[in-house]
This record gives structure tokens, sequence and C-alpha cells, in this order.
């Protein structure tokens, strides 16, 4: 489309046309709840998050606000947002405190609502396509370090889960992932009165923080350790690392993931399927980073934050990091 979004600290949000200035915003839209956190595309309007809980649509073509849906402060602050394109009738917000909201974009009401069993907080949702077989009502959530759960919006439901073994050298059957946890292990931590919102700081929680589901039932993430993964939960050994920090079997370290340095094994907890990925023995997050950091191209080097498919003659990805490094893999 040639446009361009940004947004502020301070709320403001930018509307870049870079078709016909790059010098300066074709229009900026200045709220006063908080700060904008999330901006998306959405039909014809333009969707923002804002630090108080609410969104908001603003039409562009009148420049005026369309509608805001007005969120619970006792669910916890805002912490990610996705909307389902294809059918362009509802969205989904998730909080702090682990709080699910779906709302139904035409009458702006929220519809329904339900918490994370481990109440852990809400870092990345992505709608699952909804052409897929599976994929109709469903989000990916990135919840808790390295763990994405596919949640049905309608039931409030997880039935599959991507997880990344932080134990070393073997399978770790006796740690459920913390999508699949009963409720009651949570107990202690439900209904805090918003303190985690209070004590939390601005840094970056250990995980997932960027994921693009494709058509195929796969998924590609990115997180703090500075790895793409395609997962694929149909066929588990298709599943790969895409780019990241690795150590190969030689002990020498790499810029990419070396070969047979990790697996993807598929196991069932009470009808929900989860795909695991193992590492070698020795291979640690923090040695990964400390790979990251010490590679000059190869590898993002902080945090990936955001993932895109461009079309440029081929097919190439885009990955963005927290530092501002942008990469492209063909």
């Amino acid at each position: 489309s040639g446009q361009m979004y940004l947004s502020t600290s301070e709320g403001l949000v930018q509307i870049w046309d870079l078709q016909k200035s790059k010098e300066a915003p074709a229009e900026c839209v200045r709220t006063n709840a908080g700060a904008v956190f999330q901006v998306l595309p959405f039909d014809n309007l333009l969707l923002y998050a804002t630090q108080s809980g609410d969104v908001h649509a603003h039409d562009p073509r009148s420049g005026k606000e369309a509608w805001c849906m007005r969120g619970n402060p006792a669910g916890g602050l805002l912490k990610s947002l996705a909307v389902d394109s294809a059918s362009a009738l509802w969205l989904i917000t998730g909080t702090l405190e682990g709080n699910f909201a779906v709302w139904d974009v035409r009458f702006q009401v929220e519809v329904h609502r339900w918490q994370h069993p481990s109440c852990c907080s809400i870092d990345k949702l992505s709608v699952v396509p909804s052409n897929q077989a599976f994929g109709r009502g469903r989000v990916y959530a990135a919840a808790g370090t390295n763990e994405v759960g596919r949640w049905d919006v309608a039931t409030g439901k997880c039935d599959h889960v991507f997880q990344v073994n932080s134990s070393q050298g073997g399978e770790d059957h006796s740690r459920l992932p913390l999508a699949l946890r009963p409720e009651a292990d949570a107990a202690s931590a439900i209904r805090d009165f918003g303190k985690k919102s209070l004590q939390t700081t601005p840094h970056l929680s250990p995980g997932f923080h960027a994921m693009l589901p494709f058509s195929d039932g796969t998924l590609l993430s990115g997180g703090t350790d500075c790895r793409i993964r395609l997962w694929d939960g149909s066929q588990p050994d298709k599943s790969y690392v895409v780019c990241g920090p690795q150590i190969n079997e030689a002990g020498v370290r790499t810029g990419r993931d070396a070969s047979g340095s990790t697996k993807y094994a598929p196991r069932t907890y009470n009808g929900v399927r989860i795909l695991q990925e193992l590492r070698k023995p020795d291979v640690s997050i923090g040695s990964m980073v400390e790979d990251a950091i010490n590679t000059k191209h190869a590898t993002h080097r902080d945090c990936i934050r955001d993932l895109a498919i461009v079309q440029a003659g081929r097919r190439l990805l885009l990955s963005g990091s927290r530092d501002g490094s942008i990469k492209c893999w063909v």
C-alpha cells in the first residue's frame, strides 16, 4: 500500500505515505490515553492500542476516530493485539496478567474473556489464517518462556503447543507447558489487583515476541534468543531453525544452526498436541545469545520483534530486531 505507521510512548501515531513524501508524515494522530504500543491496519481503518487498555479505530479517509473500545482496567495492562483480517469481524487482546479478550468489531463489544492458566503475560498474538481447515476462530499466543499455544477463541481452550525445552540433552515430559497446567496451580497469581503491572520493568520477558503464521499450518517465530524457527505441527520432522546462534557437534560456534543440533519431538497430553524442540547438552540460552553478539552478520544480536514476507521478484523473509536491524533471508 506504500504506507508506514509509527507510534510513540507519548501517544502519537504517524501515518506516512511513502509514495507522496518521505520527509514528513501525511497525518498525525494524538491520543490522551497514554503510550501507543501497537498499530495495525484493519479493513479501511487503522487500529492502535494504548496503555490505558483501549483499542481505537482511526479512519484515514476522514481524519477522525471511527470508534473506541474501552478495555477493563481490572484485566491488566494491554500487551498485545491481533485482528482477523480475513473476516474483519473480530479482534483479540492480551494483557500482562494473562487475560484474553475477544471483541466483536461490528458492535464494539467484548464477547468472550478468559485467563491463561498460569496468568503469564501474553507477549504476542497472531490470528491463524481462516482458510486453514483448523484455522477459523483460533489464535496463536506467545506466553511464558519460549512457548506458543494455539487457542480456540470460542471456548478459550488450548489445542496445540510449540515449546522449546529448557532442560539439556533430552525430553522433559515431567514439565507441562504453561498453557496446559491446571488453573489451580496459578491460584496465588489470580486477582492480585494489578500489582504485576505496577512492578514490571520495561525489559522484555524471555520468550517469543514475533510470530508469522501461514495458510499451510506452519508458524514462524522469533524472540529473545535471537533465533527464527519454523514450526510444523502436522509434520514435526520438517520443523527447523531458520537462523540463529548455535554450537555445532565439534563445539565450534557458528552463526547458523548446525545440522543435527536440534530435533523436534511430538507428544500429546489430554488430547492436546505438543511439539517440543530439544537442544544438545551444554547449549544454553545464554551461550546462544553470546554467540549472536559475536556473530557480525549471520544472525540477529537482539530480540527479534517482527517477521514479514515480501515479494520482490521472489519470496523473501524480513526480520526486525529491537536494536533496529532488519535482515532479509532468502
